[in-house]
């Protein structure tokens, strides 16, 4: 009776352990659930152009530079390990998440090989015609020199009435204010014209 007893509160403290650990990593996806990146990609672009009001979902904040920022959470999941965030700007709303991070102070084969998995579905998933795709690295671009960092520049080609673009930029750098390595999306949205 005793033993049973202990084995139902180790049971219990596994569960309450395992609990707290998700809720404390809110910005944690449930890494089981099947995510069609190229379907989520263009809802979260069509978003973009109108500030991303249509994925934006609970209200959130962010330490950077010591300081909790507002975001909003994205409903549309393009990472199965992290939560995407859109910044609270009206005029320049960004979309930004992580596929990968590590603490080690060199890129690691766990971020080339998220980068490249990345990189190529979103080169599959965006037409030539109607992207302009630019990779950089340390041989073509003078920040990145002396850096083992990579980064993909998808820009349209043709933007809205107004002329305004969607520019999305896929990085495998050294985030200053999470300080390690990561594997990042960000695109650039802009607010929805007015008429």
């Amino acid at each position: 009776m005793k033993q049973k007893r202990i084995n139902t509160l180790l049971a219990v403290a596994v569960i309450i352990v395992a609990s707290a650990f998700t809720y404390s990593s809110r910005t944690s996806v449930n890494s089981h659930k099947e995510i069609d990146l190229c379907a989520n990609l263009t809802k979260i672009i069509e978003s973009g152009k109108a500030g991303f009001t249509d994925v934006r979902g609970e209200k959130s904040s962010k330490k950077i530079s010591g300081k909790d920022r507002p975001f909003d959470l994205c409903k549309v999941e393009l990472s199965e390990e992290f939560k995407g965030y859109i910044s609270m700007s009206a005029s320049y709303p960004t979309y930004e998440v992580f596929f990968a991070t590590d603490e080690w102070a060199k890129i690691t084969e766990k971020l080339k090989s998220a980068y490249e998995e990345v990189n190529g579905k979103m080169k599959a998933c965006l037409p030539e015609s109607a992207w302009t795709i630019e990779e950089k690295d340390a041989s073509n671009d003078s920040y990145l020199e002396g850096t083992d960092f990579k980064k993909t520049i998808f820009t349209e080609k043709v933007g809205n009435s107004a002329g305004k673009k969607i520019r999305m930029e896929l990085f495998m750098y050294r985030h200053g204010s999470e300080n390690k390595r990561v594997v990042e999306l960000k695109i650039e949205g802009f607010a929805a014209p007015t008429e």
